[in-house]
């Protein structure tokens, strides 16, 4: 980063996360830094207290990290205080005002998503998503009606005549409520994803096995992703919590260790032995100066049971979902974790094990430098892997897109494709063909040029017949030049249209019929509110082109179904 750009970064974050002694929801500033406005990827991560802010943008197809930060919400404000939305509002107008271009993507817990590797029977094409939706039911036990969901076709066995795919189920609750929130603060350009999608971009720069271990307070996850995305999950009742039990229950068989508890109560002392065990407790607290070596072996029980739990999900994974080996396990959680964890889990499993600190790993790339803890870096994980969406061929799981989304965007883009080079194509022959007949014509208008002289310089015997003849041939040339240019006037006509068609309007079908001298254009429009406005203003916009004389409204219709609304016209115009 240059100077001028470090000192606006942070001019920026401090007028973000300070709010003003009145706690005014308005109290942000006015801030810059130099960001390049057409590939930015932001990521919000609303927490409970705060919210968790990063950017990153694409430089030659590569996603750089620019900026993360923790932004506290202003005091005695909540995310369902009144007074939120007010505030959310000016945060994300600023940012607005930096990236007006930026594609927006919001997290949501993991809690609210469930995903499944299914096995099902090979099945004709116009059967098989009412067949993935029975297999996804069968294996949920929910109300697929409040969920959701889509599906990815990722293995093909041939020979037992089976197809191997990857789903999920996405809470329509929330998925609306973080919709609204982007409603309410005037964000259109957005994606809604999780945790554990957001990660699988971190992860994605490998295809082989990747194990993530979320170590909670109360419980643990871990999820398996293989080639972005997560195969299988499972939750281990096993946390910090148990292993501050672990180790309160050693300290009850020592004398000398009970007189520094015995005033505290048991969720005081199983808080305080959490804090001991991840490092945050306060240096004069007596307990601090407890051997490193005596907690390791009074936890050594708990921890097992963890490492064990770990071991039979690879297990599972390994023999029964995909028969390939775990290559490497990341190890994240709300707290910091103390390294013999780490080092269990290795000696136990003997797979390659880090905590996941994708900056300090180099699993992505930065721009800058980055002061961040460990415990920042694992509790920032998902909001960075956000930020890496649309990069690197890396393509999120956007639940506002299902696959038939998907698939009718991808077909629009390759029609869009197809015409766009047709007409290059067309453009570029007819352009040739007029540079020939140019040069045709300028080699018989020399011709001519040189007969004249010879005629002028000598005096050869000439007639009428001679004459008449060389006139009739110059006067057919010369038809024959007209008619070649006439066949670039429908390409004229074809870029004329293009050019007179707004953005609102889109056409599926153009006729021109030179013979005739007409043209019938169809299209829709998809804004039913103001569509028979835009086709109006479309009408008077033709009727003022130079290639039209006659500009008329031939039908129009209004098409509805369950997912849209639409009209559709057909507008004939008259060549002049």
């Amino acid at each position: 980063m240059k100077k001028d750009e470090i000192a606006a970064t942070q001019k920026l974050l401090e007028q973000i996360r300070i709010p003003s002694k009145e706690n005014s929801i308005n109290s942000l500033e006015k801030f810059k830094f130099n960001i390049k406005k057409n590939k930015t990827i932001i990521g919000l991560d609303l927490r409970e207290h705060y919210l968790v802010f990063a950017a990153s943008e694409a430089y030659e197809n590569i996603s750089r990290l620019k900026i993360i930060e923790k932004i506290a919400y202003p005091k005695n404000i909540t995310k369902t205080h009144p007074d939120f939305i007010k505030w959310f509002k000016v945060v994300i107008k600023k940012i607005k005002s930096t990236y007006p271009n930026a594609f927006y993507w919001f997290l949501i817990p993991s809690k609210y998503v469930k995903t499944f590797y299914l096995h099902i029977p090979k099945v004709p094409n116009n059967m098989l998503e009412q067949t993935i939706l029975s297999a996804i039911k069968k294996e949920a036990k929910v109300n697929i009606n409040v969920w959701l969901y889509d599906y990815k076709i990722i293995d093909h066995d041939l020979e037992n005549k089976k197809l191997g795919v990857w789903a999920y189920l996405a809470d329509k609750k929330k998925v609306k409520e973080v919709k609204q929130l982007a409603k309410e603060v005037n964000l259109k350009n957005i994606g809604i994803t999780t945790y554990q999608f957001a990660l699988a971009n971190i992860f994605n720069h490998a295809h082989k096995n990747i194990a993530y271990i979320f170590i909670g307070t109360d419980w643990s996850r871990i999820n398996i992703y293989n080639k972005g995305l997560v195969l299988f999950n499972r939750e281990i009742k096993t946390g910090l919590l148990s292993l501050a039990e672990e180790l309160l229950t050693y300290i009850k068989t020592q004398p000398p260790l009970i007189k520094l508890i015995e005033k505290t109560s048991s969720e005081d002392i199983l808080c305080t032995l959490k804090k001991l065990l991840t490092e945050e407790l306060n240096k004069k607290h007596p307990l601090y100066q407890l051997d490193k070596d005596i907690i390791k072996n009074a936890i050594a029980p708990a921890l097992r049971r963890l490492v064990l739990q770990i071991r039979r999900t690879i297990q599972y994974y390994t023999s029964t979902i995909k028969k390939e080996e775990v290559k490497q396990i990341y190890i994240a959680g709300i707290s910091n974790l103390p390294n013999f964890i780490l080092e269990e889990i290795y000696s136990n499993l003997d797979i390659q094990a880090s905590f996941l600190t994708p900056i300090k790993n180099k699993l992505i790339s930065v721009e800058g430098i980055f002061n961040l803890s460990p415990k920042e870096e694992m509790n920032f994980s998902p909001v960075i892997g956000a930020t890496l969406a649309n990069s690197n061929g890396v393509n999120s799981i956007n639940f506002l897109i299902n696959k038939k989304q998907k698939e009718k965007i991808k077909i629009q883009k390759k029609i869009s494709s197809i015409i766009s080079l047709s007409f290059i194509l067309i453009s570029l022959i007819m352009f040739g063909y007029y540079i020939v007949l140019q040069n045709k014509i300028k080699t018989e208008v020399q011709n001519i040029s040189i007969l004249k002289k010879q005629i002028t310089t000598f005096s050869p015997k000439i007639n009428q017949e001679i004459i008449l003849k060389l006139a009739n041939k110059i006067k057919k040339d010369n038809e024959n030049a007209k008619k070649s240019i006439t066949l670039l006037k429908p390409v004229a006509l074809l870029k004329e249209v293009a050019l007179l068609t707004p953005k609102n309007i889109k056409l599926t079908s153009l006729t021109i019929n030179t013979k005739d001298s007409w043209i019938s254009i169809k299209g829709i429009t998809g804004n039913t509110t103001n569509s028979s406005l835009n086709i109006a203003n479309y009408i008077l916009t033709l009727k003022k082109s130079k290639f039209f004389s006659e500009v008329s409204l031939q039908n129009q219709e209004l098409e509805a179904t369950n997912k849209y609304t639409r009209k559709i016209f057909e507008i004939s115009l008259k060549i002049r």
